[in-house]
């Protein structure tokens, strides 16, 4: 029915006049919403008169959706302290593996100088053998085998000064210098 121009129809009973309503909604939202209107077949006004008929069926539960606000927040505030600590467990975690590294790096250090102190040791054990296996072939001979110059040499080799104290040869080469000088 075509409206006439003029003024417009006052009704008697305002039941039967119509609503009229002013609504706001944001370009993206209006647009999103004319979409899915084109989608589902329907009008803008019907998902409007949807939606207010929402608000309005659930205009008393102003209480809950108030609870459900503080709950949210609270939930805000503990997921963020959360996200705190998660760093600075990764930070940790990083740092435990970092340390992890350099101790092994040290370990495999501390393995190679004990080998290596390991090998000195028992090439002295060797020497030391040898010289008294040396030692007890010259006993038996009558005396030792050195000529002067040999044994000025052992001499310079087995001084005590030459070697630092607590070293597996320091005893060794105590022990050969009292031998060569009796």
């Amino acid at each position: 029915m075509r409206l006439k121009r003029g003024r417009p129809v006052r009704y008697s009973d305002p039941a039967d006049a119509p609503a009229l309503l002013a609504v706001r909604i944001p370009r993206p939202l209006e647009a999103r919403l004319r979409q899915e209107a084109a989608e589902d077949h329907h009008t803008m006004t019907d998902i409007l008169l949807g939606a207010l008929a929402f608000f309005w069926d659930h205009s008393g539960a102003v209480d809950a959706i108030a609870d459900t606000q503080k709950a949210l927040a609270r939930l805000e505030h503990q997921h963020a302290a959360l996200e705190k600590q998660y760093t600075a467990l990764e930070k940790r975690v990083s740092k435990l593996v970092e340390d992890k590294k350099a101790l092994r790096r040290d370990l495999r250090r501390a393995e190679q100088e004990r080998d290596k102190a390991q090998r000195e040791e028992q090439a002295a054990y060797r020497a030391y053998a040898d010289l008294q296996d040396f030692w007890a072939r010259g006993k038996g001979q009558g005396g030792m085998p050195f000529t002067p110059c040999e044994k000025r040499e052992l001499l310079k080799i087995c001084h005590p000064d030459r070697w630092s104290q607590g070293q597996p040869a320091t005893e060794l080469a105590h022990e050969v210098m009292v031998r060569l000088n009796q």
